[in-house]
C-alpha cells in the first residue's frame, strides 16, 4: 500500500535572522523522497496502471517532492520549538494518495444477481488542492550547545511532525548543523 511504513528522506535548508536573542523567522527551501511511493509504483498498483502509468517511467521523480518554507523558532536554551508554513511546488503522488484515502467502497448486485465491490476513488476538490499546496511543520529541536550563549556553530537532534494544511504526513527524527553569519568568534 503507499502509506507503509517506510522512510521518507528529507534534505532542508533555511536562512534566517534572530530578534531579540530568542526567536528566529526566515525562509528555507526542502527536498523530499518517500520510499512508500517508490514502492506504490514500482508494484503497478490498479490506480496506478489505470491513470498514471506515465509514473512508472521515472518512478523516483514521481516519488518526490520540494518546496519552499518559511520558518519560526522560539529558542528556550538549549531547546528550540519550531513552526514552519510552506508551499509544496512539486508534489505529483499526492493526487494519488488522495484519491485512495478518499475514496470508499462500493458494493452492488449486477443484473445478473452477481455481488460485486468496486472502490471508487475520491474526487480532486478544493480541499485536495490546498492540502496538496499547503505545508506545515511543528518540530522540538535539542541544540548541543545552549542557544543563550550564541554560538558561532551549534548542533541539533530534532523531532518534528510534518503535514498537509494541518493533516499529519509523516513523523521526522532529524539532525542538523546551525551557522550564525556576523557572529565574532570569543
Amino acid at each position: 500500500m503507499y502509506n507503509d511504513k517506510k522512510p521518507v528522506y528529507t534534505l532542508a535548508a533555511s536562512y534566517g535572522k534572530i530578534l531579540n536573542k530568542t526567536f528566529k523567522i526566515g525562509v528555507g527551501f526542502y527536498y523530499r523522497y518517500y520510499d512508500s511511493f517508490n514502492t506504490f509504483i514500482k508494484n503497478d498498483q490498479e490506480l496506478i496502471i489505470e491513470q498514471y502509468n506515465h509514473f512508472t517511467e521515472n518512478a523516483f521523480k514521481y516519488s518526490t517532492s520540494y518546496g519552499v518554507f518559511v520558518t519560526s523558532e522560539l529558542y528556550l536554551g538549549h531547546v528550540g520549538i519550531e513552526v514552519d508554513l510552506g508551499y509544496n511546488i512539486y508534489k505529483p503522488f499526492y493526487e494519488v494518495e488522495w484519491k485512495l484515502q478518499q475514496g470508499f467502497y462500493w458494493d452492488f448486485y449486477n443484473s445478473d444477481g452477481t455481488y460485486e465491490t468496486r472502490y471508487v476513488y475520491g474526487e480532486l476538490n478544493s480541499k485536495y488542492q490546498l492540502k496538496k499546496s499547503i505545508l506545515t511543520r511543528l518540530g522540538l529541536k535539542y541544540y548541543l550547545f545552549n542557544n543563550n550563549e550564541h554560538p558561532k556553530h551549534n548542533l541539533f537532534l530534532g523531532a518534528t511532525l510534518n503535514a498537509n494544511l494541518g493533516q499529519a504526513d509523516f513523523t521526522e527524527f532529524n539532525f542538523g548543523y546551525v551557522y550564525r553569519f556576523g557572529l565574532k568568534s570569543k
